[in-house]
């Protein structure tokens, strides 16, 4: 039977066990000269072929506010495969047949665009489309193994039609202005009801109605919500189910942030100033919503990074031999 102090020793010593460390892997050592030549040749065909596209989706997300992160969404996916680079050590690009129909579908997608009524979201998509099937063409599955999350990430850059945004977002400002005026009755003397996106208050001798527009909601930031919240589940190594768990988090902490956005406008706007519920101060409540909802994800992400705590091998073993030994 060992001695609390031998005891004690042993554990010291796994603690300060050096642990092993990833052996950096360059891009260089991963795709040689010709795979270099080969990418930028497949790549300037993609652009030449959907250069209109392209221009047309970046002067969206220049000019839009629904879709400024679009502009983030290419840089993101670029960082999520250079993290990822390390599984491709090893692996031999064997394309694979099935890319030649994700081609064929990404030409339909482009076909049904421009013949009879513009569907400008299908030739978007069929962008997204053809660089999936390139990648499985070329690289086959294993290559895709690793690519296909930073492929189906640049989804949250394609502009969504303007009905489906509306009819995605107007459920939202409705709650969030339920929610507003239920506050504003709670917190004070005020008369408050939600006429559906639109708050009537009386206060005093005074008559407002705070049309809760799409952007002023917060409605814009939605989209951007539900990518951060996606681009954090899948930054680190983690469990399959917790990545479920975050993603589908995200759509109730975009909904808390509107409503927080939504009710304290309403309250500033009401007992402060309407000055103060616009312009500038507007803009950076606005954007405070993004603080917010890093701290909610990267605190669910926290909760569930010590939900369990899982034992190493060598916590294990030393477990293991100290049982062991008052057995003895």
């Amino acid at each position: 039977m060992e001695s609390p102090r031998s005891e004690a020793a042993t554990l010291s010593k796994i603690a300060s066990k050096p642990r092993p460390r990833r052996r950096v892997v360059l891009w260089s050592q991963l795709i040689g000269r010709a795979g270099w030549w080969k990418i930028g040749i497949i790549t300037g065909l993609l652009v030449l072929i959907y250069w209109q596209e392209l221009s047309r989706m970046f002067y969206i997300w220049t000019h839009d506010g629904d879709w400024s992160h679009g502009l983030l969404v290419p840089v993101y996916s670029l960082y999520f495969l250079h993290t990822r680079r390390h599984h491709l050590v090893g692996v031999t690009p064997r394309g694979s047949f099935w890319g030649l129909g994700v081609l064929t579908l990404a030409a339909f997608l482009y076909l049904i665009s421009v013949t009879g009524p513009m569907i400008g979201y299908a030739r978007s998509l069929s962008v997204v489309v053809s660089i999936f099937g390139v990648v499985l063409l070329v690289g086959g599955w294993q290559v895709m193994r690793v690519a296909w999350f930073p492929i189906l990430f640049l989804m949250f850059a394609v502009p969504l039609p303007g009905q489906v945004m509306f009819n995605l977002t107007f459920p939202m400002r409705v709650i969030a202005s339920k929610v507003a005026a239920l506050v504003l009755r709670a917190v004070s003397d005020a008369q408050a009801h939600a006429e559906g996106v639109v708050i009537v208050v009386a206060y005093g001798a005074d008559l407002f109605k705070l049309n809760v527009e799409r952007a002023c909601a917060g409605m814009r930031l939605m989209m951007a919500f539900l990518a951060l919240g996606t681009a954090i589940a899948f930054l680190s190594e983690r469990p399959v189910w917790h990545r479920v768990v975050m993603i589908l988090f995200c759509l109730p902490i975009a909904l808390l942030c509107n409503i927080i956005r939504v009710t304290a406008t309403s309250l500033i706007h009401v007992f402060v100033g309407r000055e103060y519920a616009s312009g500038s101060a507007h803009t950076i409540l606005g954007l405070s919503m993004l603080l917010v909802a890093f701290g909610l994800f990267f605190l669910i992400s926290y909760i569930l990074n010590n939900l369990f705590v899982e034992a190493t091998e060598d916590e294990e073993a030393g477990a293991a031999s100290g049982s062991s030994g008052e057995h003895a």
